[in-house]
């Protein structure tokens, strides 16, 4: 009987001990992350699971300063987490993908976000924040495949079952710890959102053990049981913890109609895993998906109207955002529509000092405020926004080690390691470097490779090629291009309403140029003779280089001069302002003067280099 095996289990797991004993302290405000000591004390301190404890000097500075329901006038201070949340309250979306570069703050958002509005979060990578569960359900689903395999009997519908099977038990654990939170005596003034996030990003930092990665490898024992008998209880189980928040009054209150949350973090990782061992849902569409498929649907079964699903990863491709959105339920896929979200970066010095400050104002006494002052100088603040003006992350990682630094006369070597690790080709097998994400592109198994591959490098090309011609670093397409922003070169930003991919962060101009100098080094030494001596023979030759993409835009009616840009190309290079026509020779007739519309572009190129 599954209820007499579940409460085996569970009486087992919440018996007096050791787990128990941290739980009902935790829930009532007692024990938090641990802080920075050394010259700079106070700042929270964490590491990532996987990875040993951090110095006692290194913060982590991804807590810093993060709401709380119960603390008064306690507001999120990232748009990007208010974008999210102003999502899920307007829309009323069962499923909502986040997509963003590498480094834009998705996770600050997301944590932000779930700090304010009661939900779960899990995290597929094996190095990462968050519990290690779904990295067991990932080896547990591997193992059933491997078997099926060996026994010639794939079925994607049995396939499915299964890892909805497992992905419900997954749930199950972290609700019955939820639940087992919310009815401690005595917590409910102290028992927020944002504390029963914590316990789900740092569970291994709060204590020695993975509470909800143990639990839900005891309640793997019931993958036994059937789907639908292990469904209703997981629903029962849902009812019973929201009826719970509701009862006692747990920060922030909420309604019998409010959706919780369910943020699935690197969920690219599963966007790739098995991909056709399982299949779509649709009544009218049973084409193969990944594991994330199947794990959506699970989520989405436990009630139409129950839980809004955040996807949220800089890998997932433009075509797993389309289907992620209409995972469960029998829906259809949307194929059309897909709402981007800007996550704002480094803009300026002052938004660089306006975080300092409020670094400073988390510290504990005066002594750390100086040595802060000292470590981070104006003149630090000038090449941090020098090197990493752009995306969230790069500019942190940088701040961060500085701070642990105990002298503060190292700040200029140490921003220039952090910069180093990030754009050269020397650090690419280092997680995050910008080399080693094209390198990431060349090995992905995916049946247009090639193709990418040889858009991405030129478009690389054309970033260096602008370098060379108008001495800056931006490139901004006319659109989002997935790609490009999937392996962090290029970000999301909303121009004039719409949403485009910019290439304009110095470091991504660095790491194309250590790039190109490793794979094709005639041409980034041809480039770099370009950008120290520039005539119009010189800049024409490199015209020559570009010009099929150049021409290809102009062939789509979209001249240079109305590339959507920032600054404009007009006030850039004015010569390109006005109308502009291709002409040309045209078969059979050798007739001048033909205009772009009546014309291919093979025909205009044939023009161009035979006559």
């Amino acid at each position: 009987d599954l209820h007499t095996d579940i409460k085996r289990i569970t009486d087992k797991f919440f018996a007096p001990g050791p787990i128990t004993n941290f739980l009902d302290v935790f829930v009532k405000g007692e024990g938090a992350l641990p802080i920075t000591s050394g010259s700079i004390r106070g700042l929270p301190r964490a590491w990532r699971r996987g990875f040993g404890k951090a110095p006692e000097n290194r913060p982590s500075l991804l807590f810093l300063d993060l709401p709380d329901p119960s603390i008064p006038d306690s507001v999120s201070r990232n748009l990007a987490a208010g974008s999210i949340l102003g999502v899920v309250k307007a829309n009323n979306r069962p499923v909502i993908p986040v997509f963003g570069v590498s480094g834009c703050g998705k996770t600050r958002a997301v944590i932000e976000l779930l700090s304010q509005h009661w939900g779960f979060y899990f995290n597929a990578s094996s190095d990462d924040w968050g519990s290690g569960d779904i990295v067991t359900l990932h080896s547990t689903v591997q193992d059933y495949l491997k078997d099926t395999r060996e026994s010639s009997n794939m079925d994607r519908q049995i396939n499915n079952a299964y890892a909805r099977k497992t992905t419900l038990l997954l749930f199950l654990a972290r609700l019955l710890i939820f639940r087992h939170c919310l009815n401690v005596p005595g917590s409910s003034g102290t028992f927020t959102s944002a504390r029963w996030t914590l316990l789900q990003v740092c569970p291994h930092v709060l204590f020695d053990k993975d509470i909800f990665n143990i639990l839900f490898l005891n309640l793997l024992k019931l993958l036994q049981h059937t789907l639908g008998h292990i469904l209703d209880l997981v629903r029962d189980v849902y009812e019973d913890a929201k009826g719970c928040i509701m009862k006692h009054g747990c920060l922030p209150k909420i309604k019998d109609d409010t959706r919780l949350l369910v943020v699935h973090d690197e969920a690219q990782i599963l966007g790739d895993a098995f991909n056709g061992s399982f299949q779509s849902m649709s009544s009218s569409d049973n084409s193969p998906r990944p594991l994330l498929s199947p794990i959506l649907h699970a989520f989405r079964n436990i009630g139409e109207h129950q839980l809004t699903l955040v996807t949220c990863g800089t890998g997932l491709s433009i075509n797993t955002l389309f289907w992620i959105q209409s995972s469960g339920s029998g829906l259809k896929d949307s194929s059309t529509t897909f709402e981007y979200l800007e996550f704002p970066g480094w803009s300026s010095k002052e938004s660089i000092n306006t975080y300092i400050s409020r670094v400073r104002d988390c510290l504990q006494d005066e002594q750390s405020k100086l040595a802060l002052d000292k470590h981070l100088s104006q003149e630090a603040v000038e090449m941090l926004f020098q090197k990493f003006v752009g995306r969230y992350r790069p500019a942190i990682a940088a701040v961060e080690r500085v701070v642990e630094c105990s002298d503060p006369g190292t700040w200029r070597k140490t921003i220039e390691d952090a910069e180093d690790r990030l754009v050269s080709w020397a650090h690419r097998h280092i997680k995050g470097n910008l080399c080693y994400e094209i390198s990431r592109l060349h090995d992905k198994h995916n049946k247009y490779k090639d193709q990418l591959v040889e858009s991405i490098d030129s478009m690389l090309g054309l970033l260096m090629y602008q370098r060379c011609m108008f001495g800056n670093h931006d490139v901004v397409l006319k659109e989002v291009d997935p790609q490009l922003v999937e392996h962090a070169f290029g970000r999301i930003k909303i121009i004039q309403g719409r949403a485009v991919t910019v290439m304009d962060e110095p470091f991504v101009s660095k790491a194309v140029e250590n790039y190109f100098a490793a794979i094709d080094p005639y041409f980034a030494r041809e480039v770099r003779k370009r950008m120290v001596k520039s005539t119009a023979i010189e800049q024409g030759c490199m015209f020559e280089r570009f010009m099929m993409k150049v021409f290809s835009e102009t062939f789509n009616t979209r001249p240079l001069s109305q590339w959507p840009h920032q600054p404009s190309i007009s006030d850039m290079c004015p010569a390109l302002v006005g109308k502009v026509e291709i002409i040309g020779w045209r078969e059979p007739g050798l007739e001048q003067g033909t205009t772009h519309e009546m014309m291919s572009m093979e025909e205009f190129m044939d023009a161009h280099v035979n006559h």
